[in-house]
């Protein structure tokens, strides 16, 4: 997709993924000390980090990455995080411990 893209003088792609959390009340003070820590080390992984508080209780984190190959092989540290902060985390109705995740590719114009 980058080399169409960047071929047809349409800029560049980025993979981007974004994902919803939705933290137990009384738990936020350690779930954002958890996000720093993993931020601080994920840094080295992506290109930007980006946490937005919706709410007191609702996050979004998103990462934006211009490897898309680099971006799936870190999806398993991700992973690992979201296992270890999981006590922390609202599960939905189907189980889930995100409230939603996505992920594409930015397509710069």
């Amino acid at each position: 997709i980058r080399a169409f893209c960047l071929s047809r003088g349409l800029g560049d792609v980025y993979k981007r993924q974004v994902v919803k959390f939705h933290v137990k009340e009384g738990c936020e003070e350690e779930f954002l000390a958890a996000l720093a820590l993993r931020n601080e080390t994920a840094k080295k992984l992506y290109e930007e980090i980006i946490t937005i508080q919706i709410d007191p209780n609702n996050y979004l984190g998103m990462v934006k990455n211009t490897n898309v190959d680099a971006a799936v092989g870190v999806q398993m540290d991700g992973l690992d995080w979201l296992d270890s902060v999981e006590h922390l985390l609202v599960h939905n109705d189907e189980g889930s411990r995100t409230e939603w995740s996505l992920s594409g590719f930015e397509i710069n114009f």
